[in-house]
């Protein structure tokens, strides 16, 4: 058998992620996300870093696309309302729970919640959401399938 097959065909195996000193956020924070609309001069910068987030910590192989979009489909039907934003906590803890002893798919759950815990007006709600739709977004232009729409697929050699 491979290497590569018995460390990574186990879905035990802990992944390798970036050295948290080579990456080290500056505006993905909990209080830059709760006013993430209303960032003026730093809304650009907040962007390429949620990209930088997305690429380093929220690879395919800790978070499946399925997955990120099943948390943003839950997140997107909260209309504002904290307290049924602060009832998702539970859930998120459920699905946190389902990847055992997966500590990089853990810490991508328990930065979520971090960040609902302190949601307390429907300002903040939407601005939740709108980073949520960020991640969807660069976690399919960093991590989507790449191969299934191919251009030269519908081509007939």
């Amino acid at each position: 058998m491979s290497d590569y097959k018995k460390n990574y065909g186990n879905k035990n195996h802990q992944r390798p992620i970036p050295d948290k000193e080579v990456y080290k956020q500056k505006y993905v924070t909990v209080e830059n996300i709760l006013k993430f609309e209303d960032l003026k001069e730093d809304l650009s910068d907040m962007i390429d870093e949620i990209s930088l987030y997305v690429k380093l910590k929220l690879r395919k192989d800790v978070i499946t696309p399925t997955q990120i979009r099943n948390i943003y489909n839950r997140i997107v039907k909260i209309d504002g309302n904290v307290t049924k934003l602060q009832l998702l906590r539970p859930k998120l803890a459920f699905i946190a729970g389902k990847f055992g002893n997966d500590k990089y798919k853990r810490e991508v759950i328990d930065f979520f919640i971090t960040i609902i815990k302190e949601v307390k007006e429907p300002s903040q709600v939407k601005h939740f959401k709108t980073f949520m739709e960020a991640v969807v977004a660069y976690h399919k232009y960093h991590h989507g399938d790449k191969d299934k729409y191919s251009m030269f697929q519908f081509l007939k050699f």
